[in-house]
């Protein structure tokens, strides 16, 4: 875990962060499935599956594919742990799962970048 800030204070320091979180397409991807959803809780292998359909390389369901294989460990290496250390999910490794806390301001944002449609 880093000393960051987290996004869930109202700070305008936060906004840096928040920008950094919603810069990389994965993340967008991610953090909408996450919003979507009721209970804001998905497995890694729903993510996967979410962020890989809005992939340019088109990843599948394929589980042995190498573009597959990259994506997950992008997610659980890279992005849901920057999202983690950032207060906006927990990510937890032994269940394989993100549960995401909502974070009104980030949530705008993505709104807007999902609006003017931001390609990854």
């Amino acid at each position: 875990m880093t000393n960051s800030p987290n996004v869930s204070d109202d700070t305008t320091a936060q906004l840096d962060q928040i920008f950094d979180i919603l810069a990389h397409n994965h993340r967008r991807h991610a953090l909408s499935y996450l919003i979507a959803r009721d209970d804001g809780v998905a497995s890694i292998t729903e993510l996967l599956e979410c962020v890989g359909e809005s992939a340019p390389d088109g990843v599948t369901g394929d589980t042995d594919s190498e573009s597959t294989k990259n994506l997950q460990l992008s997610l659980t290496h890279i992005h849901l742990p920057k999202m983690d250390a950032a207060g906006i999910i927990d990510y937890d490794t032994r269940s394989e799962t993100a549960h995401y806390h909502e974070t009104r301001r980030l949530e705008q944002y993505l709104a807007l970048a999902e609006k003017i449609g931001v390609q990854g």
